[in-house]
């Protein structure tokens, strides 16, 4: 496997920050079974996977359906609330494969903005525009919902 992850206590939250390349379904695997083994003990509920580094194919919708399917199978996931951050050009095949984890009965949502992704996950709300947003950016989310 080539993906490399640190992760952040960030009180109300653990950031997840990965780098490197998911280039098949087994890696993916992987790494979300290394992933949980650190990630469950820390009982931490939130947890924001900050993936805007990470390259790899995209995923098909048989890949999409074996990784919900993975999932289902771990239990200790369930409780948490999982916020997923990729680049706008990924956003697209990150929203397939949330709708197959969200019908599984996880808590999962896809984002392109790592601001937006905290204030779901964390529930801090903001007024007005947030700093460094762009337009563009947010509009090109909207693209692919």
């Amino acid at each position: 496997m080539t993906v490399a992850y640190d992760l952040i206590n960030n009180g109300d939250h653990t950031l997840v920050k990965t780098s490197g390349e998911l280039n098949s379904l087994v890696n993916i695997l992987k790494f979300i079974e290394e992933l949980m083994k650190d990630i469950v003990p820390c009982h931490q509920r939130n947890v924001l996977i900050d993936n805007r580094d990470l390259s790899g194919d995209a995923l098909n919708s048989f890949d999409n359906y074996d990784i919900a399917a993975f999932l289902d199978g771990k239990a200790e996931l369930r409780r948490l609330k999982m916020a997923v951050v990729v680049p706008p050009s990924r956003f697209k095949a990150l929203k397939a494969l949330e709708t197959f984890i969200r019908n599984r009965g996880f808590c999962f949502l896809g984002f392109c903005d790592i601001e937006d992704a905290e204030e779901w996950l964390v529930g801090k709300k903001t007024s007005g525009p947030r700093k460094n947003q762009s337009l563009k950016k947010k509009q090109d989310c909207a693209n692919y919902s």
